[in-house]
């Protein structure tokens, strides 16, 4: 089985007048094709339902029976989530945009039967408050069912936290008022993102910030002293982590096993990784510290830090890291003992391997899963308009290594322009997975696909 352009094979989608930003599918209950939402700098959102094409064949169309288009916003739409629902109707979506704002879209009965999502204002919530582009969006998982708690963060140096409230009629809706829209400032320049820590005991998690301030802020949720539980910018509950001399591109959260506060890893442009260790503060409560026996730096790479991803630990230990660079290499960094019992992460050259080879900036990393608990197969992809295959092998002491010898790393040549991602297809039969990548080559909204040399591959090119 391949893929083709071919117009038997290939729908092109092209009614979106201006670049499209990304697309999601939503869970599909009946095991037919999953409706699918996109979003775009012509400042709407489309929603595509497959469709019977005459022949019994399910496909997508522009049709105005099949595609439904949600404007609202007045710029770009910069993202899209689907929040999970409980009772297997559409979900409901949440989108924002460059034009300050986030909205939240229900999906309804249009008098008919069929359910879609409009605009008006009974079924779009429009939240304002903060004052410039709204870079993201997440939601807070749910206990109960109900509405998630959505935590939002712009470029204007705040995170807002949305609570779903009854609006009168029994209906739950989001509202900017101030018992429901809580606003976290500390940050003094933009919000690059935010994670929520998993909690154990089902109330609101710690929220965890990051920013061109150089800066990380975590948000521990108290009482408000009504029993509602918010977050604040007091001492006592928002830690703020300094250390980085440039901004914080990243943090990712690593597994903790035992319910407590887990290990966080940051990179940034100032070409380092710090791993942070939450520690008792001598009162019984559990803090992150930029003491040297919490943080660790990582130092090693030349230039800007462009992302970390954790492989899977199958033993409770920390996960080996895995960071790429500006610097056109990947630095893979196992914990060891630092002789005091403790596990920690260092640049020696018994701890961290250096993988070269790329000729330009590297991407990003993935790494497909590994069915015999080894090292997983690493994937990564750059400017140089290569895609590598590490496979880890034995240094010859037992201990499993990436190497860039022609027997551990495969080159994947056939793109003619900078390689912009890669995603790995699951495999029946336990093999190596079918990879899939994409190389943007200037965005007008339609795309077409084509097959290239190496692993069954597929360039999707918007031409």
């Amino acid at each position: 089985m391949r893929y083709t352009a071919d117009s038997a094979s290939c729908e092109v989608l092209e009614s979106h007048t201006s670049d499209v930003q990304g697309v999601i599918a939503l869970p599909s209950a009946d095991g037919q094709l999953p409706i699918l939402v996109s979003w775009s700098r012509d400042n709407t959102i489309r929603v595509w339902h497959a469709a019977d094409d005459g022949t019994g064949a399910m496909r997508y169309t522009e049709d105005s029976a099949s595609c439904e288009v949600l404007k609202g916003h007045t710029s770009g739409v910069e993202g899209v989530i689907a929040l999970p629902s409980a009772d297997g109707q559409l979900p409901v979506l949440v989108s924002w945009s460059w034009d300050n704002t986030i909205r939240v879209w229900h999906a309804a009965d249009d008098g008919s039967g069929a359910v879609w999502y409009t605009a008006d204002r009974v079924s779009c919530e429009v939240l304002e408050g903060h004052i410039y582009n709204v870079r993201g969006v997440i939601a807070l998982p749910s206990a109960d069912g109900q509405l998630p708690v959505l935590v939002s963060w712009s470029i204007d140096k705040t995170v807002r936290v949305w609570h779903a409230a009854d609006d009168g009629t029994g209906a739950m809706r989001y509202t900017a008022d101030r018992d429901s829209c809580e606003v976290l400032e500390g940050h003094t320049d933009d919000v690059e993102g935010v994670i929520a820590l998993p909690s154990a005991d089902s109330q609101l998690p710690v929220l965890v910030s990051w920013s061109w301030d150089r800066t990380i802020r975590v948000w521990h949720p108290v009482d408000d002293g009504t029993g509602a539980m918010r977050y604040t910018a007091d001492s006592a509950s928002c830690e703020v982590l300094e250390g980085h001399t440039n901004n914080v591109r990243g943090v990712i959260a690593l597994s903790s096993a035992d319910g407590q506060l887990p290990v966080l890893v940051s990179w940034s442009r100032d070409n380092t990784i710090r791993v942070w260790h939450a520690a008792d503060d001598g009162s019984g409560a559990v803090w992150y510290t930029v003491d040297r026996a919490s943080c660790e730096v990582l130092e090693g790479h030349i230039y800007n830090v462009w992302g970390v991803i954790a492989l899977p630990s199958a033993d409770g230990q920390l996960p080996v890291l895995v960071s790429w660079s500006i610097d056109n290499t990947i630095r893979v960094w196992h914990a060891a003992d630092d002789g005091t019992g403790a596990m920690r992460y260092t640049a020696d050259s018994a701890s961290c391997e250096v993988l070269k080879g790329h000729t330009n900036n590297v991407q990003g990393v993935i790494a497909l899963p590994s069915a015999d608990g080894q090292l997983p197969v690493l994937v990564s992809w750059s400017k140089d308009n290569t895609i590598r295959v590490w496979h880890a092998a034995d240094d010859g002491t037992g201990a499993m290594r990436y190497t860039a010898d022609s027997a551990s790393c495969e080159v994947l040549k056939g793109h003619t322009n900078n390689v912009q991602g890669v995603i790995a297809l699951p495999s029946a039969d336990g093999q190596l997975p079918v990879l899939h990548h994409a190389r943007i080559l200037a965005a007008t909204g339609t795309s077409a696909a084509s097959c290239a040399m190496g692993l069954t591959a597929i360039d999707r090119q918007h031409v």
